[in-house]
């Protein structure tokens, strides 16, 4: 009995000693151990997560990746929250895998609401390239006939047939070099099989 009251003793002072801290503040997650287990020294419980930015990996194309730097702007759409939050681009890996042509860089996000967790899936848009004063146009009114691209321009309820040059595209909308000018009316919706002149009826 008496060694075991040593022993308990030895027990309880070691438990005064004892101090229990973390390189950083964060949240606890994967907590494995309950109140009166019984741990070996170097015994995980516990994963510590430093949440309060978050990093989305993203893989692009080595082409727009010859565009990207540290702080460019992106919109992160989170389906599980449903809503689009505002990040930047705060890693860019140098290396591209030469098998795929696909380069990885990291979009961070502030979290300081805790409402963001580790694992979400996310869509990203990224600012490659900033192009200012541009002729756009939605990637639908681009149609191609014997391998040159063309678009229908509305005029006096007419689709005419007109030839164009494209540069870069954005999402669905599209740049516009040459045939085009600023408050051309052009189709975008049920134009494949228009021929040219024939009557339109243009919907507000």
């Amino acid at each position: 009995m008496s060694q075991a009251e040593q022993r308990l003793e030895k027990a309880r002072i070691a438990l005064g000693r004892t101090s229990l801290f973390a390189p950083f503040s964060g949240r606890i997650a994967n907590l494995d151990v309950e109140v009166g287990q019984v741990l070996s020294p170097g015994a995980v419980i516990c994963e510590l997560l430093g949440d309060r930015r978050l990093r989305v990996d993203v893989q692009v194309l080595a082409s727009d990746m010859v565009g990207m730097n540290r702080g460019a702007a992106a919109r992160v759409r989170i389906p599980a929250l449903g809503e689009v939050l505002e990040g930047e681009v705060g890693a860019v890996n140098p290396l591209v895998d030469p098998e795929t042509g696909m380069g990885r860089l990291g979009v961070t996000l502030p979290n300081a609401k805790g409402r963001l967790m580790a694992g979400l899936f996310a869509y990203v848009d990224l600012e490659s390239k900033r192009l200012e004063d541009r002729l756009q146009v939605p990637y639908g009114a681009i149609l191609e006939r014997q391998g040159r691209e063309l678009v229908f321009k509305i005029e006096d309820s007419k689709a005419i047939w007109t030839y164009v040059e494209t540069g870069f595209r954005s999402g669905d909308r599209i740049e516009i070099l040459d045939g085009l000018s600023e408050g051309d009316v052009v189709a975008v919706d049920g134009h494949f099989a228009l021929a040219h002149e024939a009557r339109v009826d243009v919907l507000p």
